[in-house]
């Protein structure tokens, strides 16, 4: 004990056993300790989300200052996300494109007909409406939430996906998929008028803090990149859409339009937001 480091390691010893604060034991305290969101009971991660990539903050801005992302670390259950889009209602949103700006309603309504060779084993599918725009199929397959088909009313034509275009997941991942596309004209022959592929790499990308006209909603966000050839038209763009597991879709910038590209080469793209609830400000909420 003689031994000047032996007999200090002694006295700290000595003195954490009493009790005494050891100032450097508490950023490993801090470190392990797991905070909670004050009047929120989720339990947030350690690690706050990736920022967003330059293509993605150019992507919102679409939306000219009303929406706003920033990262969170609420933790969200992925499954919940699933079960919430394939609900039926109808919502108000403000949709983008261009400099234009008008309000919505986008309605989720059961699927009384359903094109051939998509899934059948879970659920029942539903069609999503967005007025003078299109129509999309959703079903549920497995962990994931699937699009076999979407109408553009507009040009009257249907894409086919061949396999569904994977919309929300849960879990890992999906590896980058190569789906077949078809265009038909709805009131055609029944041949498709285009071909091609399209190569999709979806992944998720984090739970985000997003500001909507319509409130504040901790979500998850989702990026699809696309890449191929369809008929005259080479692709190569890329989807961002935010889900809440409470309000399901709360934002979203769509990739631009395969028949618009084929048919009337254009390459608007269209964006959608939360409207505020009529007759009120924004509504403030934080999800998870």
């Amino acid at each position: 004990m003689n031994d000047p480091s032996t007999r200090f390691r002694h006295r700290l010893l000595i003195r954490s056993r009493r009790g005494f604060a050891v100032h450097w034991l508490v950023p490993l305290i801090l470190l392990f300790a797991t905070p909670m969101r004050a009047g929120s009971g989720l339990v947030t991660d350690l690690v706050p989300s990736d920022p967003l990539r330059p293509d993605e903050a150019a992507l919102i801005g679409i939306f000219k200052g009303t929406v706003e992302v920033v990262a969170s670390d609420v933790k969200i259950d992925r499954a919940k996300l699933l079960d919430r889009v394939l609900e039926t209602g109808a919502v108000d949103f403000v949709q983008y494109a261009d400099d234009d700006r008008k309000t919505t309603r986008i309605t989720s309504s059961p699927a009384a007909r359903t094109p051939p060779g998509w899934p059948r084993e879970d659920g029942k599918p539903v069609m999503i409406g967005v007025p003078g725009e299109s129509t999309s199929w959703l079903v549920r397959d497995g962990d994931a939430v699937v699009m076999p088909v979407q109408l553009d009313l507009g040009q009257s034509v249907s894409v086919r996906y061949d396999p569904p275009e994977v919309r929300f997941f849960a879990g890992p991942d999906p590896k980058p998929v190569d789906m077949g596309v078809r265009v038909y004209d709805l009131h055609g022959t029944g041949d498709p008028e285009h071909t091609g592929s399209l190569r999709v790499t979806m992944v998720d990308r984090g739970v985000r803090r997003i500001t909507t006209p319509g409130g504040v909603f901790d979500v998850v966000m989702y990026r699809s990149d696309y890449k191929g050839e369809i008929g005259p038209a080479s692709v190569k763009d890329t989807g961002i859409i935010f889900v809440s597991p409470t309000h399901g879709v709360v934002a979203s910038v769509n990739h631009k339009k395969v028949s618009a590209m084929i048919f009337y080469n254009k390459d608007t793209r269209l964006a959608f937001a939360l409207a505020a609830p009529s007759g009120g400000g924004p509504e403030s909420r934080s999800d998870g």
